[in-house]
């Protein structure tokens, strides 16, 4: 009789412990679906912004490079009616390529999506760590439970 109790008891575990894995496993594929989506929601409305952002930049930046072209051209009537220098001409000389930044928005956006990669990667490892860790960690506790159980 508490051999069968005992085996009874052991098969129901086992089950129970085999549902509460296949349910832990659905969560976190559950998890990592939405994350994912979430993701992809997350690139878009980054996308968009950054396209938005470049917008307003290059028009900022178009008025800078007029107001800038403006000035070069005040300084330059200015040398010429009260210092008298007229021996040297010089033009504009700006390259229309040349930012007026120490960097560009686009060198600066092509480093913050390498890094948000970069951290990506380093996350989405620590969590794979984590995860295999806790498995491991919950499959020797089954273990010893079991032989625990085994020697009552």
């Amino acid at each position: 009789m508490m051999v069968m109790e005992r085996a009874e008891a052991q098969a129901f575990r086992s089950a129970q412990r085999a549902q509460f894995a296949q349910f832990v496993i659905d969560t976190r594929q559950a998890l990592a679906d939405a994350i994912t989506e979430d993701s992809q929601k997350m690139e878009d409305i980054i996308d968009e912004r950054e396209a938005s952002l470049a917008a307003a930049l290059s028009e900022d930046s178009d008025k800078l490079n007029s107001q800038m072209d403006n000035a070069v051209e005040a300084f330059r009537v200015a040398l010429k009616e009260i210092y008298n220098y007229n021996s040297h001409d010089f033009g504009v000389t700006r390259d229309p390529d040349t930012a007026t930044a120490p960097y560009t928005h686009e060198q600066h956006r092509a480093f913050l999506h390498k890094f948000t990669y970069y951290q990506r990667d380093v996350l989405n490892g620590l969590d794979a760590a984590i995860a295999n860790a806790k498995t491991a960690g919950a499959a020797q506790i089954a273990n010893l439970v079991e032989e625990a159980n085994d020697m009552n």
